[in-house]
């Protein structure tokens, strides 16, 4: 595994970024697996793939403020990321790590990894729903997925120090909600971790031990991925 320590300048940049890594490690002949790391500099909401624009968002709100709306290649719910949230993304291929093929597997095998990490921070958590990491009842953590043939991309943010009331001025309450959430509001569902992201930053790097750290990006791929779909309107609006 490699690490990669990179923060693009825009977020559509950073969301394409995680999809260009699983493209370029699908491609090579030889398995390769990558530990991402990032913080976000501005605000965006961020849908999952069937994510849907006018349930899950509130976007006169977010066009008045200048908040982009970005659709990531992954499943999962709709969030919205920004300066305070740690981001992750883990490359992970079949064959080196077997769990990582089925979906549930993954989710499992992740997320486990994730508590054993947060537990070295003093922060006791568990897995609700269907891949959020919980304390106190209060979701800190939420986690997506996209398989390809040989490798799985598995991201997903840490609610840091992340300014919460915002979600209200952005995010509808989805029509899907985990069972725990029950009739929560936003600021009754979520919780930031209060822990320093350097720290936590360092713990992901201790636990998955990266042999070393990847500087050079796929940035074909990733040009290509912004002309063809990041940087369509029709992506993210559809």
């Amino acid at each position: 595994m490699f690490l990669i320590d990179c923060t693009l300048p825009t977020m559509v940049e950073n969301v394409a970024l995680d999809e260009a890594l699983l493209l370029d490690a699908e491609q090579r002949s030889e398995p390769i697996e990558f530990l991402r790391i990032w913080e976000p500099q501005q605000l965006a909401v961020v849908m999952g793939r069937s994510g849907q624009v006018h349930k899950e968002t509130l976007p006169d709100a977010c066009k008045h403020d200048h908040i982009p709306v970005i659709r990531r290649s992954s499943g999962g719910g709709t969030i919205l990321a920004g300066p305070g949230c740690l981001m992750y993304a883990l490359i992970l291929n079949h064959e080196i790590h077997p769990d990582s093929q089925e979906i549930q597997s993954c989710h499992d095998f992740v997320l486990n990894q994730m508590i054993q990490i947060l537990k070295t921070l003093h922060l006791d958590c568990q897995i609700l729903g269907t891949s959020d990491l919980v304390t106190e009842n209060r979701k800190i953590s939420g986690n997506s997925l996209r398989r390809k043939q040989n490798e799985t991309l598995y991201h997903g943010t840490f609610l840091c120090h992340f300014d919460l009331p915002l979600m209200t001025q952005y995010l509808t309450v989805p029509d899907r909600i985990p069972e725990y959430r029950k009739t929560r509001e936003h600021l009754e569902f979520v919780k930031n971790m209060n822990c320093e992201m350097g720290h936590l930053k360092q713990a992901l790097i201790e636990h998955w031990t990266p042999r070393s750290e990847f500087h050079r990006i796929p940035q074909s791929i990733l040009n290509d991925l912004l002309e063809t779909k990041y940087r369509d309107p029709h992506w993210h609006d559809g």
